[in-house]
């Protein structure tokens, strides 16, 4: 019973010399390790290590210089400077020294409790500053360009254009933009429901393609004119 008293109290004063040691300057974290000659793992906070090929040497808090085997099994736990993902990676580490040393459980616990208590004190805190509502400005309304890429058309001769955008509309027709380039497809070669949606009329679109048509004989025309008076000149 007295040895079982006895212990209690080693574990408390050792969770209160942990906590207390938690807040010496320049301590990143702790070792838990087992010699062979002691009935308990040792805990070590330490400012920085150095492994070697035979050994650890481990800067403790007080700039003391502890020596640590490779088959003493260390494990090395680095505190978490922010609750986020470095102090998950504390945990886990914290989780499998306790598989592996179950007697160290308290001591490990203390360490753990103590480090989140520091987190949640550097956390910051969020201040809402109080703003004066802006009133609101109504958006003047935006007409969508008719290059908006459309999805599927299917004309009546059997011919389908996928992801294209309307140029440009005619009283005849409609200029397709598609990645092969700009094409023309006439009304009359269109779904009738496309038609009505393009307010498609016959006697205008055949008045359109009629003066389109002298448009372009006019410009043939004095293309030719251009070309033979370009020719007498050099002749």
């Amino acid at each position: 019973m007295k040895t079982f008293i006895t212990i209690l109290v080693w574990f408390a004063a050792w969770g209160n010399l942990m906590t207390h040691r938690l807040e010496a300057s320049g301590v990143r974290g702790c070792v838990i390790f087992k010699r062979p000659s002691e009935a308990v793992p040792s805990i070590v906070e330490y400012q920085s290590y150095q492994t070697f090929s035979t050994n650890i040497q481990v800067k403790d808090g007080s700039d003391g210089m502890v020596r640590v085997l490779p088959r003493e099994n260390p494990i090395f736990i680095p505190y978490p400077s922010d609750p986020g993902a470095s102090a998950a990676s504390a945990k886990l580490k914290i989780d499998r020294a306790m598989k592996v040393y179950p007697g160290a459980m308290r001591q490990l616990l203390a360490i753990q409790q103590s480090w989140d208590a520091r987190a949640k004190q550097r956390a910051p805190i969020a201040r809402t500053r109080k703003t004066t509502p802006r009133k609101a400005v109504p958006k003047p309304a935006v007409t969508p360009p008719q290059t908006t890429p459309a999805n599927e058309l299917t004309t009546l001769s059997g011919k389908r254009y996928r992801n294209f955008g309307i140029q440009r509309v005619e009283p005849d027709g409609l200029w397709l933009l598609t990645d092969a380039g700009s094409e023309k497809v006439f009304f009359e070669n269109l779904p009738v429901e496309v038609q009505k949606k393009y307010h498609y009329d016959k006697d205008a679109a055949s008045e359109f393609t009629k003066k389109a048509g002298e448009l372009d004989r006019q410009k043939a025309l004095a293309a030719e004119l251009a070309l033979a008076d370009a020719a007498k000149k050099k002749a």
